[in-house]
């Protein structure tokens, strides 16, 4: 995250990281933020999973839970199911929300439904975390978990007119920094944004896209999850 600070542990417990094998380094690496929903499911970014495959190759994929540092012990967690968002757009990386279930339930706190909080609001400030790029010519984080408040969450219309690429604008979110030179970056993906309404922390949106990490008067681009909470609540229940 571009902007951010060093997030202190505990925080945001709900943080996880999505890591992939790496043949070439003969390791697992982070590629995306996740967020636990349900003691045995998390949400990410359908990108994140499916990348250049077409099918996604679950022993190739594990959920890093319960640290603020990418690589200790803390709990590593193998995935045992991933369910893609029906309509998921590559192009435009529109309905880009994908459900992780887990071998094991994660051992933290859970983020708030938006559904359990009729005070929770997109026009309230809101919160990214994540393990992503900190510098805008692709300089990596240290492996510390990282935080960001936004400015008050917004619809997709009016910044949408400065993309070229056309947008789902009904169930994408915006959070923007960007004429401060803050934002969520590279492997920030699939990570929480989270607003706080009645002493709890909700969940409001999951990381998609930008151009570029927090390019001037160009927002942030993020999955809305009061679009897909039907989806997602189904999804739970069959699964």
């Amino acid at each position: 995250i571009i902007g951010s600070h060093n997030a202190t542990h505990g925080r945001w417990p709900w943080q996880v990281s999505l890591q992939a094998y790496s043949c070439c380094s003969a390791s697992w690496v982070h590629i995306c933020g996740g967020c636990p929903i349900h003691p045995r499911c998390a949400l990410t970014a359908t990108h994140c999973i499916q990348r250049s495959r077409k099918d996604a190759n679950l022993l190739a994929f594990r959920v890093h839970s319960g640290d603020v540092y990418l690589y200790g012990e803390k709990m590593l967690l193998n995935v045992r199911r991933v369910l893609i968002r029906p309509n998921y757009v590559r192009a435009v990386l529109s309905a880009n929300l994908a459900l992780i279930q887990l071998s094991a339930s994660v051992n933290t706190r859970l983020v708030g439904s938006p559904l359990n909080s009729p005070d929770a609001s997109p026009s309230d400030q809101g919160w990214v975390t994540g393990w992503g790029n900190i510098g805008t010519h692709a300089k990596r984080g240290t492996g510390a978990l990282t935080s960001l408040p936004t400015p008050p969450l917004g619809p997709m219309e009016d910044p949408a007119r400065g993309w070229d690429r056309k947008t789902n604008q009904d169930d994408m979110l915006c959070a923007t920094c960007s004429n401060q030179g803050r934002d969520s970056c590279q492997y920030d993906s699939g990570g929480p944004l989270v607003c706080r309404a009645v002493c709890s922390w909700h969940l409001m949106g999951v990381a998609s896209w930008s151009y570029g990490c927090a390019p001037s008067k160009i927002p942030g681009a993020y999955a809305h999850i009061w679009t897909y909470l039907p989806w997602i609540q189904q999804q739970i229940l069959r699964h």
